[in-house]
């Protein structure tokens, strides 16, 4: 819950413990008390679908792109999966950006494609 409090505090969100429990019982589709990428992907979509939550993609990201070169690679995902408690394997990491860039890197455009997927997925 504090991971995933401190990742909403970087948007300029704040979430009491009964929220967190909330999303983690929505979103934490396999019940392991962790968010995977994909579960962290849906729920970060759901909660900025929308043309007036443009902003909040973006800013979700910009928590990804961690050198700001415009691009997400393996090791952002690692990162910032590893920030949410998810520990990823180097090729696990290179898997998931895969999904949405065969490239190895991830633009902006790729990432809300892959966040569009996601969030179809789940409804």
């Amino acid at each position: 819950k504090k991971e995933l409090q401190a990742v909403f505090a970087e948007c300029g969100q704040s979430l009491t413990d009964e929220e967190c429990g909330e999303l983690m019982t929505e979103f934490d589709t396999d019940g392991n008390g962790e968010l995977e990428f994909k579960e962290f992907l849906a729920m970060m979509s759901k909660l900025v679908a929308g043309p007036t939550n443009a902003e909040l993609l973006d800013e979700m990201f910009s928590l990804f792109d961690k050198n700001k070169d415009g691009f997400i690679d393996a090791d952002e995902v690692k990162t910032m999966m590893k920030e949410v408690g998810q520990s990823l394997t180097s090729a696990d990491a290179r898997k998931m950006v895969d999904e949405g860039a065969a490239t190895g890197k991830m633009d902006k455009a790729a990432f809300k494609t892959l966040c569009a997927e996601v969030i179809k997925l789940t409804e």
